[in-house]
């Protein structure tokens, strides 16, 4: 469809669909589901976010999956020991379903000809 609007716009206004940009609703609930389990503040959180998609972190914690975690962790130390901390987080949470219905919504993409 975004082809479509654009094509019968003549090229001044391009409209477009950047998949999975908007991670609000993500961040929030994972800042929530990791509250208390001694985790870098709200940087590694969108870090884990745009990394790791929430159907992905699922699948990780139910497999006790750290791997995927310690790869994007940029720490010197301790890397193993937080990823799993974050893992028994979620899974104690009890708050699973949650994390596996938020939302990582796309975002529309509005671009406009100025001049030639």
């Amino acid at each position: 469809m975004t082809k479509e609007i654009s094509a019968a716009l003549f090229g001044e206004i391009r409209v477009s669909i950047q998949p999975s940009c908007s991670f609000q609703s993500y961040d929030e609930l994972l800042t929530d589901l990791l509250r208390g389990a001694n985790v870098r503040p709200a940087s590694f959180v969108r870090e884990l976010s745009r990394n790791i998609r929430p159907d992905d972190l699922c699948a990780l914690v139910e497999a006790d999956d750290v791997g995927p975690i310690v790869a994007i962790d940029d720490a010197k130390t301790q890397k193993i020991e937080r990823a799993q901390r974050i893992i028994d987080a979620i899974r104690s949470s009890g708050r699973m379903y949650e994390l596996q219905a938020v939302s990582v919504e796309d975002m529309p993409l509005i671009e406009l000809r100025h001049g030639d």
